[in-house]
């Protein structure tokens, strides 16, 4: 005998779990059409509220659209009166942004939903008190950012190895910048005596630090001076993990090749080769950003022999190479 199609999806839920039975029922809605709308006394799905039965019979179920602000969503609520008051204040302020931005420019939003393309990825600290974009005076869309505790970029982090990946191989980024600050939490920890658990791990990468430059930072007495010390010394070995990474040298490898066969000079190369490494520390004290004055292509250099992963492209071979394929282009075919 026939049965209809909801009393047979209705029927196994008798016999399942309560998330397999939500399961089912979210699947008999979208076969039959569940409006948008959501429970007003629990915010899921009108098919889904477990009180749905009693409040009925009382009058007392609401239903309150869902509608998102770009899309007719089933998973978003834009009645901020909704949302949990921990957040309202948040959401008062995004919305205060968003007109805000709207009033500016009234095609921002419409330009930022276009895609990304920025120029700049910035490891930074999660330190709060050094937001990226505001510091570095940038807006939405044009700095990629990564923070973590301490601005490490360890060569074996999945995170951090994706974020270059992504960043250089397919969004272009032609400017990696490295930042430190001082009154670090990160870096004062490495250097107290103390088990912090799980975190240990992870500081552990700033002891490294220490530990390769332990005979210059053991002759400074000056806590706050020893501090700021290992902050920018942590800083300038980030950025040469950065180098070290495969992505890094091979698009470096590539621009260099490609800068040399359009015939640039070696200025115009050594300028054009990206994507270009930077250190940086700001103080949370003056709101500053500081350039680490080390020669990065110096200290690269003096240890390509051992993180190299491509031969350098010598100058004097690109430009015999070119002068070669413009001789053969300017030479007459051989008379018959």
């Amino acid at each position: 005998m026939f049965k209809p199609v909801a009393s047979a999806l209705c029927q196994p839920i008798l016999k399942t779990s309560a998330n397999s039975k939500r399961v089912v029922m979210r699947t008999f809605a979208s076969q039959f059409g569940a409006n948008n709308t959501s429970c007003g006394c629990c915010g899921t799905l009108p098919f889904l509220c477990t009180n749905r039965a009693p409040r009925m019979a009382n009058n007392k179920h609401n239903f309150q659209s869902r509608k998102s602000l770009t899309t007719d969503s089933t998973l978003t609520d834009d009645n901020i009166d909704h949302a949990n008051p921990h957040i309202r204040d948040l959401l008062r302020n995004n919305r205060k942004w968003v007109a805000e931005k709207n009033e500016e420019d009234p095609t921002f939003f419409k330009t930022l939903a276009q895609g990304q393309k920025p120029k700049y990825l910035y490891f930074g600290c999660s330190d709060s008190r050094v937001p990226a974009n505001e510091i570095l005076g940038l807006g939405p869309g044009e700095v990629f950012v990564h923070r973590n505790i301490g601005n490490q970029v360890p060569g074996n982090d999945l995170n951090v190895l994706s974020v270059l990946e992504f960043a250089v191989g397919h969004l272009g980024v032609t400017d990696i910048i490295v930042t430190g600050h001082y009154a670090c939490g990160a870096v004062k920890a490495a250097t107290s005596r103390q088990d912090l658990g799980t975190l240990e791990n992870w500081l552990r990468l700033i002891r490294d630090v220490y530990r390769l430059h332990k005979d210059y930072l053991d002759l400074i007495k000056d806590p706050e001076q020893l501090h700021r010390t290992l902050v920018e010394l942590n800083v300038i070995e980030q950025c040469l993990n950065v180098y070290k990474t495969g992505v890094v040298q091979r698009k470096r490898a590539q621009t260099r090749k490609e800068l040399l066969e359009q015939g640039k000079s070696r200025n115009e190369v050594k300028d054009g080769v990206f994507p270009r490494i930077h250190g940086l520390v700001f103080n949370p004290a003056e709101g500053v950003l500081r350039v680490l004055p080390v020669n990065f292509a110096q200290r690269v250099g003096s240890l390509d022999h051992i993180y190299g992963l491509y031969e350098n492209v010598r100058y004097k071979d690109i430009q015999q190479l070119v002068q070669d394929k413009q001789q053969q282009s300017t030479t007459p075919p051989e008379s018959q």
